[in-house]
């Protein structure tokens, strides 16, 4: 009795299998895949694609061997072209506001160590500001859900010493009204 439940086990499985693969052969959808960017292996990577809010826009970092750009371009593949020209090492996806605004994280190798910064922009990469500067290492999270705020996380070796500690930070997008909401700062 044993064997014959495990032989219909297998029995289904080979169905269910059979059946999956029909579908991903068989499907028009497959043929639904589209190339968005025209950006070679040979001259670097993509990285970081985010999508805007209303669904119109993706955002993207290109790493070439140079340098690091973001990217913008139209959600069906169109107007593609380069908002923000050499923006260090992006090490996060950027996050855009309900209201068009992208926030990202640019880091620079220095003979003093790393440059991190915390920078806004239009969507178009128009007005980009840093809102702050650290030796630390950053990651920007979300913007508040009217987008007048960017939550981000400081990870720091200074906070307790010989430790590693994370805070987290509420800033208004202007640089203004910089608010610890988790975490001790301890001087930093």
């Amino acid at each position: 009795m044993i064997k014959i439940k495990y032989l219909l086990l297998l029995l289904l499985a080979i169905v269910v299998t059979e059946s999956c693969d029909d579908k991903l052969t068989d499907s028009d959808d497959s043929n639904n895949v589209t190339k968005l960017t025209n950006h070679p292996s040979t001259e670097g990577n993509i990285y970081y694609a985010t999508i805007s809010p209303n669904g119109e826009k993706i955002i993207f970092a290109f790493e070439g061997f140079e340098t690091t750009d973001l990217y913008s371009i139209d959600i069906d593949g169109n107007n593609e072209k380069k908002i923000i020209p050499n923006v260090g090492i992006v090490d996060h996806k950027p996050i855009i506001s309900i209201s068009n605004k992208l926030a990202f994280i640019s880091y620079y190798n220095t003979s003093s160590g790393p440059d991190v910064y915390l920078n806004v922009s239009n969507l178009d990469g128009s007005n980009k500001i840093n809102l702050l500067n650290s030796n630390e290492s950053l990651f920007v999270s979300d913007f508040s859900p009217d987008g007048e705020k960017i939550l981000y996380i400081l990870y720091t070796t200074k906070i307790i010493p010989n430790t590693h500690g994370d805070t987290i930070w509420l800033i208004d997008r202007d640089g203004k009204n910089n608010n610890l909401l988790y975490g001790e700062t301890n001087g930093v």
